[in-house]
């Protein structure tokens, strides 16, 4: 089964999705990945809640699309049967997405993810574990925050 997560950036009206590997920790962490996201963009556009998600969902995407050609070759070199490498071609385009939110919405979030990542104006990313009660809502106010990451502000 998949690890899915969200991440908001504060003030924003989307939120990215992540189908899979939404762990915060590890060689593929989450937080591995988009702390220097957050920092480059904010280097240079300072913090931009309309534009800063694109820029997220964008750089990961490009990250994934790389992995998976790197894996496509190495099967091909194998020899793999065309055939066979369809479905990897195709899982280029899966994995990512943008849903609305709308903060006071009882299920803003989606329903099964394990966790949210909130990027923070104050310079920190919030790491929080969803859902405390299982029966709730899929909402912010039904998570827990782990951890806080900081970031380099401008």
């Amino acid at each position: 089964m998949s690890t899915r997560c969200q991440i908001i950036v504060e003030g924003s009206d989307a939120v990215v999705y992540r189908h899979s590997d939404g762990y915060p920790d590890g060689a593929c962490g989450v937080v591995k990945t988009l702390k220097p996201i957050v920092e480059n963009f904010i280097r240079w556009r300072g913090f931009d809640e309309c534009y800063l998600p694109a820029h997220i969902v964008a750089d990961m995407i490009a990250v994934h699309k790389k992995d998976m050609d790197k894996t496509i070759r190495k099967m091909k070199k194998a020899g793999t049967p065309a055939a066979n490498l369809s479905a990897y071609e195709s899982a280029k385009y899966l994995g990512y997405g943008v849903e609305a939110y709308k903060a006071d919405d009882e299920n803003a979030l989606h329903g099964d993810l394990e966790f949210l990542y909130v990027v923070k104006k104050n310079g920190t990313i919030e790491v929080r574990s969803c859902f405390t009660d299982n029966d709730g809502p899929c909402n912010i106010g039904n998570t827990k925050l782990v951890k806080t990451v900081k970031y380099k502000a401008k």
